[in-house]
């Protein structure tokens, strides 16, 4: 079974697609106002922000194929029912795994170096940047997305030793999933 296989894009594909959609809608609506603008002599408006998207892929750097664990799975799995068996070992065997501290920590710690690098490429290159991040994950992911935050604002927590933080925008996060998570 493969998401290839059925024709299924890419949640990073569907990301990348409502990304360059907001920002056409955007620039249209800054370029409306612009013309109106020139036509009543005001001063042209700032442009819109962009939105940007930086994915973190975290699977393939999780499972390799030469990892002890996964050649077990592997080898213990039904081998006469593809489908079921790669849904089983990708998605199910995931949220086992997540479940165990070595492979949690490895996760996060996966997602969290990666979530750096980017944040620091993208400050490279866009210096002048004052806006807000968020974080988006999708099922796994957002558990992911969650845990990271969670140990963030414990760290701050822990720095600014400060009272209720009610209110506080720092921590406010995006979590989509099919499954809430509370």
């Amino acid at each position: 079974w493969s998401r290839d296989d059925v024709g299924i894009p890419s949640l990073k594909v569907e990301m990348n697609r409502l990304r360059m959609d907001m920002n056409r809608r955007m620039a249209d609506g800054w370029r409306k106002e612009c013309e109106a603008a020139e036509k009543d002599c005001l001063p042209t408006p700032p442009p819109p922000p962009r939105t940007e998207v930086l994915p973190i892929e975290w699977y393939h750097r999780i499972h390799s194929s030469t990892n002890s664990l996964m050649k077990a799975v592997n080898a213990t799995t039904l081998k006469t029912i593809p489908a079921l068996r790669a849904i089983a070992n990708d998605v199910v065997f995931d949220v086992l795994m997540y479940l165990t501290p070595e492979f949690c920590e490895a996760t996060l710690m996966c997602v969290t170096t990666q979530l750096n690098e980017l944040y620091a490429k993208f400050r490279m290159i866009h210096k002048d940047f004052a806006g807000k991040c968020s974080l988006i994950g999708h099922s796994l992911g957002s558990v992911i997305v969650w845990d990271i935050l969670a140990i963030l604002k414990q760290d701050l927590e822990g720095e600014d030793n400060a009272g209720d933080d009610a209110g506080d925008d720092r921590y406010s996060n995006e979590v989509d999933s099919p499954f809430a998570v509370y």
